[in-house]
């Protein structure tokens, strides 16, 4: 959690004076949507706005943070909250992506030119590309599929502590295993 507070923290920094001259008052809006088991990544957003804006060195702004909640992964519903934080005026959007929402995310941030923090964008991001888009986590499992390419292994056993891994790990594979044989043993 400390290392996304400090993302978060020089994220506000990095990207809000770009576009800060524009805002009217001192307060800079800053959007985020958390969705369902997000919690950990919305606490450690809510510290650092509060490390931001109680900073000892005197920020040249103070961040607002504006915040929505959504109950599930629905593209439209967190398109309409998205709408909303606009309407708001926010300065930058804060997000976690899954891949039904990558695409509605990256396609709004596209047109409209904002940035977009998340702490991962799915594994089929790369087909997709945000322009805008900060992924704070990289996408590793191209470089694990070379390894295994290298060392001409027949067989693993994957660790992993979410599903999202263990389904990008299977996704991989897929590809560009799809002519050997080849077995995985994955562990949670």
């Amino acid at each position: 959690m400390i290392h996304f507070v400090y993302s978060f923290t020089t994220f506000i920094v990095a990207l809000c004076p770009a576009r800060v001259a524009e805002a009217s008052t001192e307060k800079v809006p800053l959007g985020a949507i958390f969705t369902p088991g997000t919690s950990r990544l919305e606490a450690a957003f809510v510290y650092a706005v509060i490390q931001h804006n109680n900073a000892s060195s005197k920020p040249r702004f103070k961040v607002h943070p504006v915040v929505e909640r959504v109950d599930n992964d629905d593209p439209f519903e967190i398109s309409r909250k998205f709408c909303q934080e606009l309407n708001d005026g926010i300065f930058t959007f804060i997000a976690p992506t899954t891949e039904p929402v990558y695409d509605t995310l990256a396609s709004y941030t596209n047109t409209f030119q904002m940035p977009f923090v998340s702490p991962a964008f799915p594994e089929q991001a790369a087909e997709r590309p945000c322009y805008y888009g900060i992924n704070m986590r990289p996408n590793y499992l191209r470089a694990v599929i070379d390894v295994i390419k290298h060392y001409k292994w027949k067989a693993i056993i994957y660790l992993y502590d979410s599903d999202d891994g263990k389904m990008c790990l299977r996704h991989s594979a897929m590809i560009y295993f799809k002519f050997s044989v080849f077995s995985f043993t994955c562990i949670k």
